[in-house]
C-alpha cells in the first residue's frame, strides 16, 4: 500500500545516495565540533587581551597584580651593560644587556606568556614538571602564536632602553661619538615582528655551544626567565663577554649571520629562580625570543 500521511513518509526507505551523504555528514560532525571549540577559545583569548593591548605600558603591572608601577623613563647608566658597539668587521652591531626593566624579575613577561603561550599555563606547568624530571640534554619548545601587541611593545621598549644605553659614554669609555650614534641608528631599525618563541632548559643542561644565528637581520630581544645562567654575546677571538643572565634581564643583538654576534650559554645555575615567580618556573630556565624579519612593519 502507498503511505498516506507525513508520519508514514518519515519511515520510508532512503536511497543509497542519501545514506552516503548522511554517513559523510555524521563523520564531519566531531571534526567540526573540535574546530568550533578551538575557534571559540581563540576568540575568547582575543577578547581578553584586546583591552590589555590597547592599554598603556605604564598600567601593565597594575593589571598583573603588582602594586609597584615601573618607571618608563630613560634607563640609568647602571641599568645595563654595553658588551660591544661594532662587529668583527668594524660595522655597527651593538650587543647590549638590559637589566630587569620592570624590577620584577620578569614576572610581567611570565604572566603574559602564561596567557598567550600555546596551551596556556596548564601546558607550561606540565612541560616544566616533565622537563625537570626528564633528560638534562633535552629542550622543550614554548610557542606563542598570535601573541598580542602587549608582548611586542615590551620588546620594543627593551630595544629603546638598549638604544639609550649605547648612547651613554660611561658604559663604553673607549668609543667615539660617531660609533655610539651609529649603534643607535642600528637599534632603531624596525622589521616585521615574528611570533615570540622560547626554549625551556633543564637545570643540569650541559650548555649552549657558541654559535651565530641566521635570523632576519634585525635586533632580537632575548629574555631570561626562571633560573639564572652564565651567558656571553658578541664574543670574539680576543674577548669573551661573559655576564650573569638573571631572570627578567634581556640581551639585544642582531641575529643576522653577517653581524657575527657569537653567543652561547656555558651553564645554568640551579636554585636561583626568584621567589616572586610562579612555582612551575623554579626548576627550569626559559629563553624567550622576540625576533623581527627585514620585511617592513605592517
Amino acid at each position: 500500500t502507498v503511505p498516506s500521511s507525513g508520519r508514514d513518509f518519515a519511515f520510508a526507505p532512503t536511497s543509497p545516495a542519501t545514506r552516503r551523504r548522511s554517513v559523510i555528514t555524521s563523520g564531519l560532525q566531531p571534526r567540526l565540533g573540535r574546530m568550533s571549540l578551538s575557534l571559540g577559545r581563540a576568540l575568547k583569548r582575543k577578547r581578553l587581551f584586546a583591552a590589555a593591548a590597547a592599554a598603556p605600558l605604564s598600567t601593565l603591572h597594575s593589571k598583573l597584580g603588582n602594586t609597584q608601577s615601573p618607571s618608563f623613563g630613560l634607563p640609568a647608566p647602571n641599568s645595563g651593560q654595553v658588551l660591544r658597539l661594532a662587529g668583527p668587521q668594524g660595522k655597527a652591531s651593538p650587543c647590549v644587556v638590559v637589566r630587569d626593566i620592570f624590577g620584577d624579575c620578569g614576572l610581567a613577561v611570565v604572566r603574559l606568556m602564561e596567557q598567550q603561550a600555546y596551551g596556556g599555563i596548564k601546558r607550561l606547568r606540565s612541560q616544566a614538571s616533565a622537563h625537570a624530571r626528564g633528560h638534562p640534554q633535552s629542550r622543550r619548545h614554548v610557542k606563542c602564536p598570535g601573541a598580542t601587541e602587549e608582548l611586542f611593545r615590551i620588546a620594543d621598549f627593551v630595544r629603546h632602553c638598549a638604544s639609550q644605553l649605547v648612547a651613554d659614554a660611561s658604559l663604553s669609555p673607549d668609543s667615539t661619538v660617531e660609533q655610539r650614534r651609529a649603534a643607535q641608528r642600528e637599534l632603531s631599525k624596525q622589521g616585521k615582528c615574528v611570533d615570540p618563541y622560547g626554549l625551556m632548559y633543564h637545570p643540569a643542561y650541559p650548555g649552549l655551544c657558541n654559535h651565530v644565528d641566521k635570523g632576519g637581520g634585525r635586533y632580537m630581544v632575548l629574555f631570561n626567565l626562571g633560573l639564572s645562567s652564565t651567558f656571553h654575546c658578541g664574543t670574539t677571538g680576543d674577548v669573551k663577554f661573559d655576564f650573569e643572565f638573571r631572570s627578567g634581564d634581556a640581551v639585544v643583538f642582531n641575529d643576522g649571520n653577517s653581524h657575527g654576534a657569537l653567543h652561547g650559554m656555558p651553564r645554568i645555575h640551579a636554585g636561583t629562580a626568584p621567589d616572586v615567580l610562579p612555582r612551575w618556573l623554579c626548576n627550569v630556565r626559559i629563553g624567550l625570543q622576540f625576533r623581527q624579519s627585514k620585511a617592513k612593519p605592517s
